[in-house]
């Protein structure tokens, strides 16, 4: 059990468990998901092709999310202002009101940064 008495201890605190299972070689992928698009998805701009990536991870796994703080991660700099973005169309706003749902916040992580996803991405590319 962990007890932290604010937001940046407890991600301290995180980070030091995550570096020690590193270490131990005691980290380990819990799930991965991914599907085709459908025909109609195919005429989506990249902004919602992406956003849309969030929502489907969202509504997959909402039963770990549901009710907690979660930080979703995107090599798309733009999401991270979809909030209060001004001009939205219907389906971003209905992305959005299903958003709304979760305590969760979004964060720019450059590609270069994020290796493995990458490489995941890869793999699977390579597949077809």
């Amino acid at each position: 059990m962990i007890y932290s008495k604010d937001e940046k201890e407890r991600e301290g605190h995180l980070r030091k468990i995550l570096e020690l299972l590193k270490k131990e070689d005691l980290d380990k992928v819990i799930s991965y998901v991914s599907r085709q698009l459908k025909i109609h998805e195919k005429n989506y701009t990249t902004h919602d092709l992406e956003l849309g990536a969030v929502v489907f991870a969202l509504k997959i796994w909402r039963h770990y999310l549901y009710g907690t703080k979660c930080r979703v991660f995107t090599d798309h700099k733009s999401l991270q202002h979809i909030l209060v973005q001004k001009e939205l169309n219907m389906r971003q706003h209905r992305w959005l009101e299903l958003l709304s749902d979760y305590d969760c916040d979004i964060r720019y992580h450059s590609r270069k940064e994020n290796v493995v996803a990458d490489t995941l991405r890869g793999k699977n590319e390579n597949r077809h």
